[in-house]
């Protein structure tokens, strides 16, 4: 699973948070990072900057190595940059970040403005292999070998467009949702997503 995320501040650098999530214990409705928690792990890659309301934004592609709930929203609070427009996953004390969180307007670059209510967060991308084709390690069979056949298993590729409220989120922050770099930067991401769960499949 792939997701494209609108964070507030310039990320420049990939982040992963592998922290375990679980209930909050402040609040049933939430999920935070907790010791008691499932195992949980997020990749983070910037691939665009820009600005909403004249406070830097970057938009991120996300691979998930588990789907927990609110994972993506929870280790982006957790990492120090929160989802643009999450009303519940808030970055304490960020000033001028948070009071445009919960944000009911946004001013595009040509002065138009238009409201956006949710969480800027989209799946983009998923992909899978038949469960039917995994074949278990053969007698004799070297580990070289064996992950080599796995990673010429046919993967089904599911590509969601962002929606029209993400499009126009992008374009009053300056980020263009069409270049070339950010469909790259998604295809890489499925790339690695496939070889992680080749990397995990179960060695009987």
């Amino acid at each position: 699973r792939v997701y494209l995320a609108m964070v507030w501040g310039k990320i420049q650098r990939p982040v992963t948070v592998h922290k375990p999530l679980g209930r909050d214990p402040r609040s049933r409705l939430r999920m935070a990072v907790v010791d008691f928690g499932k195992p949980a792990v997020t990749h983070f890659t910037p691939v665009a900057y820009g600005q909403l309301n004249e406070i830097p934004v970057t938009l991120m592609v996300c691979r998930l190595e588990t789907g927990r709930t609110h994972q993506i929203r929870v280790h982006a609070q957790h990492a120090g940059f929160a989802l643009v427009a999450d009303p519940v996953y808030k970055l304490r004390g960020a000033g001028s970040h948070s009071a445009a969180t919960a944000m009911q307007t946004v001013l595009a670059e040509d002065g138009e403005a238009f409201s956006f209510n949710r969480q800027a967060l989209h799946a983009t991308h998923l992909s899978f292999p038949s469960p039917s084709d995994f074949e278990p390690r053969q007698q004799g069979q070297s580990l070289k070998e064996w992950e080599s056949e796995l990673g010429e298993l046919h993967w089904s590729e599911f590509i969601a467009p962002a929606p029209d409220d993400f499009y126009s989120l992008g374009r009053a922050a300056g980020i263009d949702l069409h270049s070339f770099e950010l469909e790259d930067a998604v295809i890489e991401a499925a790339k690695a997503h496939q070889q992680s769960l080749v990397r995990k499949a179960p060695n009987y």
